[in-house]
């Protein structure tokens, strides 16, 4: 169980990762989209506790949503009953900034405080529902058109030589993330149209999906492609997919990595790691 503490926790974590892709063209808490849940998560759960608010005060709303509207604001550290809770939408944690889908009750009243804004946790519960997320889609498979001739990146020649493209412009080269997430994207479903809008370097994606009208988000959904703005550990940026999420917030992302140096750790065509859902800039979502 995560003890909330009137401090500000911050948490750095260094990625020594070089994904690299190939262009092929010349406070206040912001509401989040909602995790999926199943009837056991939308379940309200009778519960008697209390919590405090934070310095500012919180938005004490109609439905545990973040766009419910606001029925009044609590006061400043102001100690709040509750006698319900349940899951709805996610908010960054004030302290810890994981996220969090735990809607509180006040005692009595038809309004609702998110956990994310209160020091305080229901009893016996857990951040994100265990159930909300799906389990991942299996591997990919690269025999798919997906990763071939229905891949813009693998006609350019920028997929790798074990998916025989027609030319080969990465050499001996293992992988590429932006060949390997525009595959993998519409493998889980996304619709080609729009995930073929995005095809320059992993950096420029964020811009391409605004320009066509693809929403983004800072919270992660299943089928959604993460992307990484330019860095130093990215220099042309990074984009992953989605594919599970975790009930400790935590992501599960498959990727590919394009990388010169042939047989180095970032030279390979497939894999998947879990990652802070803060890592990356934004996701791309289905």
């Amino acid at each position: 169980m995560i003890i909330k503490r009137f401090s500000v926790i911050a948490v750095t974590s260094i990625l020594t990762f070089s994904g690299l892709s190939v262009n092929l063209q010349n406070f206040s808490i912001q509401p989040m989209a909602a995790i999926a849940q199943t009837k056991d998560c939308n379940a309200v759960r009778n519960v008697n506790f209390s919590a405090r608010a934070v310095e500012d005060g919180v938005n004490i709303r109609s439905a545990p949503s973040a766009s419910a509207s606001i029925i009044r604001i609590s006061g400043s550290n102001e100690t709040l009953n509750f006698d319900a809770w349940t899951y709805g939408d996610t908010v960054a944690d004030y302290w810890t900034n994981q996220l969090d889908a735990r809607w509180y009750k006040l005692s009595g009243e038809n309004a609702w405080v998110a956990s994310a804004v209160v020091a305080g946790n229901a009893p016996n519960s857990t951040p994100t529902c265990s159930t909300s997320s799906p389990s991942p889609s299996g591997t990919p498979d690269f025999t798919l058109r997906v990763y071939r001739e229905d891949n813009p990146f693998w006609q350019a020649g920028y997929a790798p030589q074990s998916t025989n493209p027609l030319s080969s412009r990465l050499g001996e080269a293992k992988g590429n993330c932006t060949w390997y997430a525009n595959g993998r994207a519409k493998e889980l479903g996304r619709d080609p149209g729009l995930v073929n809008r995005m095809l320059g370097n992993a950096f420029e994606w964020g811009t391409q999906a605004a320009n066509a009208g693809i929403p983004t988000s800072n919270t992660p959904q299943i089928g959604a492609i993460a992307q990484w703005d330019k860095s130093s550990m990215y220099p042309l940026g990074h984009v992953a997919v989605v594919e599970k999420i975790n009930s400790d917030g935590t992501i599960l992302i498959s990727e590919s990595s394009y990388s010169p140096n042939i047989g180095s750790k970032w030279d390979f065509l497939y894999r998947t790691r879990t990652i802070s859902a803060n890592e990356p800039s934004r996701f791309i979502l289905p």
